[in-house]
């Protein structure tokens, strides 16, 4: 989901953080023990212009921006599997880069015509766009790494190093209690599993 004007929820939350982080916090959450092998989140390289707003996550304070919302959103994304593999789940995250998908369906301004003309020829196609998330369904990678096309544009996926702000341990872990509160759903992971490849 990207480029929605203020958008919210059914639990009030703003549209991006909704849907791009809190809903798949619940979901792993709610799956608990359930959970034998992996998580992957999805993530962007917009996460580098994110800030996390822990007093004001769900823009009730702020003046809104599509842009710094989105942004906000895979931070959290990166922060969240930062997180789990803390508590010792393997946990993954992708990157698509830019894909010719319809992510952009429900935008407002010019991002709907750059989805329809421009993501096309710059981007890549939605199968190869997938190519992140598939390697991290197989790899043997330690818990935490992140997979991104080159430049996370298009090409084949590889590990790429998160800016500081993604592996920030202090933000991950209030993040975690605040989505926590928030969604009304908490999960200790599996602290007797390793974050680790087997055999490592």
């Amino acid at each position: 989901m990207l480029g929605l004007p203020l958008t919210r929820t059914a639990d009030g939350f703003e549209a991006h953080m909704g849907i791009n982080h809190l809903g798949h916090f619940a979901l792993t959450c709610q799956l608990g023990d359930k959970i034998t092998d992996r998580v992957i989140s999805v993530s962007s390289a917009m996460y580098m212009f994110g800030r996390i707003h822990l007093d004001d996550l769900n823009w009730h304070i702020r003046n809104y921006s599509m842009w710094a919302a989105y942004a906000q959103s895979k931070l959290a994304n990166m922060l969240f599997i930062e997180e789990l593999a803390r508590r010792g789940v393997r946990a993954y995250a992708s990157d698509p880069g830019i894909a010719d998908s319809e992510i952009t369906r429900d935008s407002t301004g010019v991002l709907p015509w750059l989805g329809e003309h421009l993501f096309q020829y710059v981007g890549q196609s939605a199968p190869n766009a997938a190519r992140a998330t598939i390697q991290a369904v197989t790899t043997v990678l330690p818990s935490g790494s992140y997979l991104a096309p080159r430049f996370n544009v298009r090409g084949k996926p590889k590990v790429a190093e998160p800016r500081k702000k993604a592996r920030d341990p202090a933000m991950a872990r209030r993040l975690w209690g605040l989505s926590a509160e928030l969604t009304g759903c908490d999960w200790q992971g599996h602290p007797s599993r390793q974050a680790t490849a087997p055999g490592t």
